[in-house]
């Protein structure tokens, strides 16, 4: 039997009422109902939560994402993204999740693409 290929299956998310899709690829857990505590901290972080043993930082998902727009979520599922260069976890909280689905499925649906470190870096 052969394993799945997950280069082409996206989990479809929630960000204020607009869908998306995330290469599961980029995905390390997605947590349901998730205790998030706010930051008050100076800087991008929103909030943190203890996932498995690891403290996740949430950002907002434009800081994250690729060409998209500050979003106002408050939602209850935590997508911590795979770790990149051994730095921190981190996550962001989107509205609603649906998958995994294959691409073929996805028709018009916006991919989403995670900034890299350096352009995260330049931006400051």
């Amino acid at each position: 039997m052969q394993t799945p290929d997950t280069s082409d299956r996206y989990m479809l998310v929630s960000f204020d009422g607009r869908r998306y899709a995330i290469p599961l690829k980029m995905l390390e857990r997605v947590v349901a109902n998730t205790r998030c505590d706010p930051w008050i901290g100076r800087g991008d972080v929103k909030g943190y939560s203890h996932v498995a043993g690891w403290m996740v930082w949430i950002l907002d998902a434009s800081q994250v994402f690729v060409d998209f727009e500050e979003v106002n979520v408050n939602g209850s599922w935590l997508l911590v993204l795979k770790e990149e260069l051994g730095l921190s976890r981190v996550g962001v909280l989107a509205d609603d999740i649906k998958g995994p689905v294959s691409q073929s499925k996805l028709q018009h649906i916006k991919r989403l693409q995670r900034r890299s470190l350096e352009m995260s870096l330049d931006q400051r």
